[in-house]
C-alpha cells in the first residue's frame, strides 16, 4: 500500500488529492470513473507523511509512518524562540524537510524577537529565567536584571 499524489482537472482548475492505493493504476481509477482528467499521479516517498503538532512550548515534527514508544517518531522540535532540536539522524531526513524545518524556525525566531523586543527589562528577565535549564538558572539567580538579560539571552536564543 502506497501514498499517491493525484493531480486532476476539475473544469479549468487543477486540484490535488492524496490517496492510499496498492499501485498507481488503482490510485487513478476513482478519479477517471468520476470523469476527472488526471494530469499526474506520483507515488510519495515514506518521509512525506509528516505530522506537525503545535504545543505551548513549540512545534514538533513527526513521521506518521514510524512509531516510537507508542507515538509517532519525532524528527525535530522547534521552540517558540526558534531553536531547532533534531530528534532523528539528520542524514536520514530529506533536504526538503530540513529546509522546511529551518524556514519554520526562522519564522518562529522573527515572531519571538518582535514580541521579546517590546517587553520591559523586568519582563525579559522573567521570560529568560523561566526558560533556562536548572543549572544555568541557579547560576543566574541573584544577578542584576541587566546582567541576566545580556549574559543568558544568547544561551536561551541559540542561533539556528
Amino acid at each position: 500500500m502506497g501514498r499517491y499524489q493525484i493531480i486532476y482537472m476539475e473544469g479549468n482548475t487543477a486540484r490535488e488529492s492524496i490517496v492510499m492505493a496498492e499501485n498507481r493504476t488503482a490510485a487513478e481509477i476513482p478519479f477517471r470513473m468520476a470523469g476527472k482528467y488526471v494530469t499526474a499521479c506520483n507515488e510519495l516517498p515514506r518521509d512525506v507523511n509528516l505530522f506537525i503538532g503545535r504545543y505551548p512550548g513549540g512545534t514538533v515534527y513527526c513521521d506518521r509512518n514510524r512509531m516510537e514508544n507508542g507515538d509517532y517518531k519525532r524528527l525535530a522540535f522547534i521552540t517558540n524562540a526558534g531553536n531547532v532540536f533534531y530528534k532523528a539522524d539528520m542524514s536520514k531526513l530529506s533536504p526538503e524537510l530540513i529546509r522546511r524545518i529551518h524556514t519554520d524556525a526562522r519564522k518562529e525566531r522573527e515572531k519571538f524577537m518582535e514580541q521579546f523586543n517590546r517587553l520591559s527589562q523586568i519582563r525579559k528577565y522573567e521570560v529568560i529565567m523561566d526558560h533556562l535549564p536548572a543549572k544555568t538558572f541557579l547560576d543566574a539567580v541573584g544577578k542584576p536584571i541587566d546582567v541576566v538579560v545580556e549574559k543568558y539571552f544568547p544561551e536561551y536564543i541559540k542561533v539556528v
